[in-house]
């Protein structure tokens, strides 16, 4: 393994370490009182982004994983979306407008070839994408939803 890489895959657990643990001396030091708080939440963070790593590293590996994760992150995103809107409500509505805002955007630069067709360009972009579709579905499913929007508008 060359240098550069091996120093990379030292220094950045010792530079989160770092971090986590200037925050808890700052908590401690300042009495706030959820000093362990953040340091299970770290500690919490830390498991689920190596365990999603570890998931998106075997996702690239094909593209049937690829497209099936695909899938799931449309689901989530659906999913989220609805039930930020509606509490126990119609959420599956959600998934209309993810799917129309994020499916055809996404296919475009795909099928053109402007995002190289690689799993590991594609899942990227494609995440992006999706997460921007779920972000202005809740936006303006909750603008919608507001009973409030005409007054603020200035209609009577």
């Amino acid at each position: 393994m060359p240098f550069a890489k091996t120093w990379s895959i030292l220094t950045t657990p010792t530079q989160v370490d770092a971090v986590v643990a200037t925050q808890y001396g700052g908590h401690r030091w300042g009495w706030l009182g959820h000093a362990r708080d953040d340091l299970v939440a770290a500690a919490r963070a830390t498991v689920q982004l190596t365990l999603v790593g570890l998931v998106i590293a075997a996702v690239l590996r094909s593209w049937p994983l690829t497209l099936a994760f695909i899938a799931v992150m449309l689901t989530v995103a659906s999913v989220t979306a609805g039930r930020r809107l509606v509490r126990g409500g119609p959420w599956w509505w959600a998934f209309a407008p993810v799917l129309a805002a994020a499916v055809p955007v996404a296919a475009g630069p795909v099928l053109s070839g402007l995002v190289p067709h690689r799993t590991i360009a594609v899942v990227p972009v494609v995440g992006i994408l999706v997460g921007g579709a779920m972000t202005a579905t809740t936006i303006a499913g909750k603008r919608g939803l507001d009973p409030d929007q005409d007054d603020r508008a200035g209609h009577p």
